[in-house]
C-alpha cells in the first residue's frame, strides 16, 4: 500500500500544528533574547558616550592625556547616533 503525502490525517495535522507552535515559540524566545541584547548594547553605548563626554570636559585640550584619550575613534564614538 502506497503512502500518499497529500492525505493528511487529523493526528498528522495535530503533530504539524504542535511542531509549528513549538517553532514559533522558539522564534519568539530568540527574538526576545536578541531584543534584550540590543537594549543592553544601546545602554552600554550611551554610558560610554556619557563617560567620554565627561572626560572631554575634564581633560584639558592640547595635553598628552587629551590626545591619548581622544583619538579619532573616540571622537567618532562620541558623535555616533545609534
Amino acid at each position: 500500500m502506497a503512502h500518499s503525502l497529500s492525505k493528511r490525517t487529523p493526528a498528522g495535522e495535530k503533530r504539524i500544528n504542535k511542531m509549528e507552535d513549538t517553532q514559533q515559540k522558539d522564534l519568539r524566545k530568540e527574538i526576545r533574547h536578541l531584543e534584550k541584547r540590543l537594549a543592553d548594547a544601546n545602554a552600554l553605548i550611551d554610558t560610554l558616550q556619557t563617560v567620554l563626554r565627561r572626560a572631554k570636559n575634564v581633560i584639558e585640550p592640547g595635553t598628552a592625556d587629551y590626545d591619548y584619550v581622544f583619538t579619532q575613534s573616540a571622537r567618532w564614538c562620541i558623535e555616533a547616533k545609534i
